[in-house]
């Protein structure tokens, strides 16, 4: 039986707008609680001739609230008084249970399975908008897996079909999904690894975008929802190259991930407002190729295991495609982090470029990190200086 409490009663901040010589100052107000006890019951039972039965069942409540205050004033032309509030009062029920048969023979090992998701959420809007939804949800899968060896070769294949069900505002959606599964392993020579992954997996809508309410973020920005969203499917590839010895470890990855039909946003204007809504669009990919290596405890002189260092270097492509853009983005990113020891001493130091993320007409950016870090460590005892951004 676990809990999960959440307090922010202060999340505020301010910001200042200018127009020519003009200005203004938003001030927003933010306070948010959340309540999550959770019971998950498990059972486990092995049975004669390498057979295996498990079963899952996990209940939730998510009890949150949370409250918005924006308040405009300033000097620019034209420009009035705007106060808008918000207050979310959300619950949400699911039930979660899950059956998995497992048989081993001597080289290959058979899974079966079946599960079913039952979710119900409410969410009631007061304030400046006055609005309450509603809606159930519901998930049945079932799959089935073979996995084993052939000498040196590990493979495992498996299909599932997935139907999924959600209703929101009266409206019914029901979709059906056939998803595979393919993983394949072999070690090119000792100490060196290729893996292979491909899958498809459903997304489903979330409550807050298929409610139909719109809600003012300022005097120019609204966000919309859509009860017209669709389920829709991620296509994922994934190549993996691995290799490892005493003092040297490296991997290269490749990554391909494909959305078909995904829900990205839409930006468009409308009485001088820009308003901003999730709709179902064309496409969306993201290759991604990852480098990482790694040096451990080397020596250098008469100093044993005296310098480490780890690196990575990754490249990634975003092409994202909605019913009326096309955007492209390019974003190359880097963590070094080398590591000097001394008998009971370390020193270390990174360099971190954040990586960038392009999803619909939006580039999520973060700040690139430094630190360094020193170190004291004996017996039960460590003590240290840490310093962000030297």
């Amino acid at each position: 039986f676990r809990n999960q409490f959440t307090n922010v009663p202060y999340n505020n901040r301010s910001s200042q707008m200018i127009m020519g010589e003009e200005t203004g100052i938003s001030k927003i107000k933010f306070w948010e609680t959340n309540y999550t006890p959770s019971l998950d019951l498990y059972y486990d039972r092995l049975l004669p001739r390498n057979q295996e039965l498990q079963f899952n069942l996990v209940g939730t409540l998510i009890d949150s609230k949370n409250g918005r205050i924006y308040n405009e004033t300033g000097s620019i032309q034209n420009m009035e008084r705007l106060l808008i509030t918000s207050n979310v009062y959300g619950r949400k029920y699911s039930v979660i249970g899950e059956g998995v048969y497992t048989k081993t023979y001597e080289h290959i090992q058979v899974n079966t399975g079946i599960r079913y998701f039952q979710m119900y959420a409410k969410n009631k809007y007061e304030g400046t908008v006055n609005v309450s939804s509603e809606m159930d949800q519901s998930e049945l899968y079932s799959f089935a897996e073979l996995q084993g060896r052939i000498k040196n070769f590990a493979y495992l294949g498996g299909v599932s079909l997935n139907r999924s069900y959600f209703s929101e505002g009266g409206k019914d959606n029901i979709y059906y999904t056939f998803s595979p599964i393919i993983r394949l392993g072999y070690p090119l020579m000792p100490k060196m690894y290729i893996n292979y992954i491909f899958n498809v997996s459903p997304s489903v809508p979330r409550l807050d975008a298929l409610t139909n309410v719109e809600q003012a973020l300022d005097s120019i920005q609204i966000v919309r929802g859509n009860p017209a969203l669709r389920t829709y499917r991620i296509y994922t590839n994934n190549l993996t190259y691995s290799y490892s010895q005493k003092i040297f470890q490296g991997s290269l990855s490749t990554k391909y991930l494909y959305y078909e039909n995904p829900i990205m946003e839409s930006i468009y204007e409308r009485n001088g407002k820009v308003v901003f809504m999730d709709e179902n669009q064309k496409y969306y990919s993201h290759f991604n190729v990852e480098a990482d290596f790694r040096l451990k405890d080397i020596n250098v002189g008469t100093l044993p295991k005296f310098f480490s260092i780890d690196v990575n270097i990754g490249y990634s492509f975003y092409s994202s495609e909605g019913n009326s853009y096309k955007h492209d983005y390019n974003d190359l990113y880097v963590s070094i982090m080398p590591m000097l020891t001394y008998k009971n001493f370390t020193l270390t130091g990174q360099y971190r470029k954040f990586q960038n993320i392009l999803y619909g007409e939006t580039i999520k950016k973060g700040t690139d990190a430094t630190l360094i870090v020193a170190m004291y460590k004996k017996n039960n005892f460590q003590a240290g200086l840490i310093m962000m951004y030297p």
